[in-house]
């Protein structure tokens, strides 16, 4: 085995174990937050408020005044329907990443075995990118829910900030779906050229 081969054969063991190391972190991940969310106290819901005031004092004794930007709720009485909807929320996102490692160790098998353009790597790429753009708008609905039914629990007249710093947390879900779209492409137009230049020989 000369240098080249040993190189390739260590990155695809690094993948091999990085895989299945990601998706086994997402799911001790989503252990950690379901534990930090449903707690004895109640269930924690981190809002996004807009146009709020609120005031904190200081380990020094300083009281100071702010606008929170997001602000976490710990309601005793969550409705069912939002506890469930934060619990879709932490499920789905820890089921995301092991989907989406998995299909990535399944790629860099087929691109270390020489056959880049194949099947089985084109659907690894395209199903990344669709699986991770419905998880993101899914998640954010849950999202949604879940926090309405904190808001509304604690404090009925506050409002809910749906603005663009609200989508921030999900924006990178799209773009690394978009990201993931694209080079899925690229291995889609591979495969069909590779498929014509056969054909010429």
């Amino acid at each position: 085995m000369n240098t080249t081969e040993k190189s390739q054969q260590l990155d695809l063991t690094a993948t091999l174990v990085v895989g299945p190391a990601a998706a086994l972190i997402a799911l001790l991940v989503a252990g950690f937050r379901f534990a930090a969310a449903f707690t004895a106290d109640g269930v924690r819901v981190a809002v996004p408020l807009t146009n709020a005031r609120a005031d904190t004092t200081l380990a020094g004794g300083e009281v100071v005044v702010g606008s929170p930007d997001v602000l976490t709720l710990t309601v005793p009485d969550l409705n069912p329907t939002s506890s469930i909807a934060l619990g879709v929320s932490i499920a789905l996102t820890a089921a995301t990443w092991i989907a989406v490692s998995l299909l990535m160790v399944v790629l860099a098998r087929e691109l270390f075995a020489g056959r880049p353009f194949s099947r089985r790597a084109t659907r690894a790429v395209v199903s990344a990118s669709w699986i991770t753009f419905a998880a993101t708008c899914v998640i954010m609905l849950a999202d949604r829910f879940a926090q309405n039914g904190a808001l509304a629990a604690v404090a009925p007249e506050a409002t809910l900030d749906t603005g663009y710093s609200s989508l921030l947390p999900y924006v990178l879900g799209w773009a690394f779906a978009f990201c993931l779209g694209l080079l899925g492409l690229a291995f889609t137009r591979g495969a069909r050229l590779q498929k014509d230049t056969e054909g010429l020989i």
